[in-house]
């Protein structure tokens, strides 16, 4: 079988395309150890929303790792590697507790940073407690959203406040995220490129994005969009959550952004 060749040049000449192309391991990758996740892993990435964490822990799978998502009884929010470091029980059967979340298999007891507050069936004298730690991440909670930063402690930035965050006349609402069974790049690939707009969206029976291009008829400048998309002014899109590498199936786990108040899509 030949090679497949870049660009085919003369006609009829399927033969020297059929090779299947490798992927992008640098781009299409993002577990630990990959170029395009430790780069990701610099900066803070939504990863659950606020109302989600409530009476049971969340199991979640960031960026190639499994994580457990929970707030305690004190309202702090965690998010700790899935297995406990004892017996490797999975912590989103874990119980929780006035402060951190204990391990439903021998009651080890850990706090939001990592913190083994308590390891009973250990001696009373056992210093396990005080010189070990269990895998924790830092998060943060900014407008219904969970935050976490996974990258090195030692190069963890301040917590970015952007100015598309607090615009004039609009406000931040987090929504629920959208999975799709394909690799993010995918995704975010399409979501660059406008051109298919015109075209692919406007085919009957296509849904959504022509609710963008339709004005509302009172007037206002304002547009129909779907649910999830950001809400649009003067034509002009504020921002969109198509997709993000961040959960191990792309998501849109961003925030839209409504104007009060918000227009009922017909």
């Amino acid at each position: 079988m030949s090679e497949r060749v870049p660009f085919l040049n003369t006609a009829y000449a399927a033969y020297h395309h059929r090779a299947r192309p490798s992927a992008d391991e640098e781009l299409a990758r993002v577990g630990p150890g990959t170029p395009c996740g430790e780069y990701l892993r610099r900066f803070w990435q939504p990863v659950i929303r606020s109302e989600e964490l409530q009476d049971l822990p969340r199991r979640l799978r960031i960026m190639g790792e499994d994580l457990v998502a929970f707030r305690d009884r004190s309202g702090s929010a965690g998010l700790l590697a899935l297995h406990c470091p004892h017996r490797g029980t999975s912590l989103e059967f874990g119980l929780i507790s006035d402060k951190g979340i204990r391990c439903c298999y021998h009651g080890w007891l850990f706090d939001v940073d990592g913190t083994i507050l308590e390891t009973p069936g250990e001696p009373s004298d056992s210093p396990l407690k005080d010189r070990l730690f269990h895998g924790a991440y830092p998060v943060r909670e900014y407008h219904g959203l969970v935050f976490a930063y996974m990258g090195p402690p030692e190069k963890q930035p301040e917590f970015p406040i952007l100015d598309t965050f607090d615009l004039p006349g609009y406000r931040m609402v987090a929504r629920a995220p959208t999975l799709w069974e394909c690799n993010w790049l995918q995704v975010k690939e399409n979501s660059m490129d406008p051109a298919h707009l015109a075209f692919l969206h406007t085919l009957p029976g296509s849904q959504g994005l022509p609710m963008i291009l339709a004005r509302w008829e009172n007037g206002t400048g304002w547009r129909r969009r779907p649910a999830w998309c950001t809400s649009t002014r003067a034509g002009k899109m504020i921002g969109c959550g198509f997709g993000s590498p961040i959960l191990s199936r792309p998501t849109s786990t961003n925030s839209r952004r409504t104007r009060t108040p918000w227009p009922s899509a017909r």
